[in-house]
């Protein structure tokens, strides 16, 4: 009897071990790294694929923007009332290193222009109010960003976070953050992002 209680525990402790590992939908059901292992090193922007919607008051219908990045240029659909107004394309490449010490880099050529930025990343807590499991997504703080007209440096403790990165999937070879979120634009009127990002280690 007592063996087979012994049995019964080890499987709901090793469940419940193996279940820890997957935050995200697409997560590894097991993985024998920690998620700051798994995070740690290189990383290139390998596609993207998201909507942006935006209205206007003198406009019936929501303008659309859909991008999609392919590794070396985005293209960009204008579509109105279902109809593409446009396409246009430039080129971007986007590297970024996160470091175990809670430092991370992103550099970035957008149609010609290059730019770095640094800053400071940190794990989110468990979030019920907005949805979020415990290490389930980072916080992205700036701290110095480099262009050609020169460097912008933020300091100061309460220097406010920037940027937010949810993980759909976080393996040491692959990582997709989706976004899905709303908010007032400057007519008052509702905008809203929808769509993911996939990069992968160098």
């Amino acid at each position: 009897m007592k063996q087979k209680n012994l049995i019964i525990l080890t499987i709901i402790l090793l469940f419940s071990v193996l279940n820890s590992c997957k935050k995200g939908e697409d997560d590894p059901f097991f993985s024998l790294l920690s998620r700051k292992q798994r995070l740690a090193g290189k990383w290139t922007l390998k596609s993207a694929d998201y909507t942006q919607t935006k209205k206007t008051p003198i406009d019936m219908y929501p303008y659309v923007y859909h991008y999609i990045y392919d590794g070396s240029k985005y293209a960009k659909a204008t579509i109105y009332n279902g109809t593409t107004k446009s396409i246009t394309e430039y080129n971007y490449s986007e590297k970024m290193e996160f470091k175990k010490n809670g430092t991370f880099t992103k550099n970035y050529t957008n149609d010609g222009d290059n730019f770095t930025e640094e800053g400071i990343w940190t794990w989110i807590r468990k979030n019920k109010e907005i949805g979020l499991k415990n290490k389930e997504a980072i916080l992205l703080t700036l701290t110095k960003v480099i262009e050609a007209d020169g460097t912008v440096t933020y300091s100061g403790v309460s220097n406010y976070p920037n940027d937010m990165m949810i993980f759909k999937k976080l393996t040491n070879k692959e990582f997709v953050i989706h976004f899905d979120y709303s908010y007032p634009n400057e007519y008052g009127k509702i905008a809203s992002f929808i769509g993911t990002m996939t990069y992968t280690q160098d």
